[in-house]
């Protein structure tokens, strides 16, 4: 599976810069937003942007 992209990532007050390959594990209610360098706005059919997300639901006791 390739998934591929890089820009910066805020994840609450950090701000880091992010790859293809990264694995990031967050908690609940943490604001976030990954922003794709400019590349993949200038370049859309040869810069495509991939990621997979995977939501574990809370468990109810």
């Amino acid at each position: 599976m390739d998934r591929k992209s890089f820009g910066k990532r805020i994840v609450g007050d950090s701000v880091d810069n992010f790859e293809g390959g990264d694995l990031v594990l967050m908690g609940p209610n943490l604001p976030h937003i990954w922003q794709n360098d400019e590349t993949f706005f200038c370049e859309p059919d040869e810069a495509n942007v991939k990621s997979t997300v995977i939501y574990f639901p809370p468990i109810s006791c």
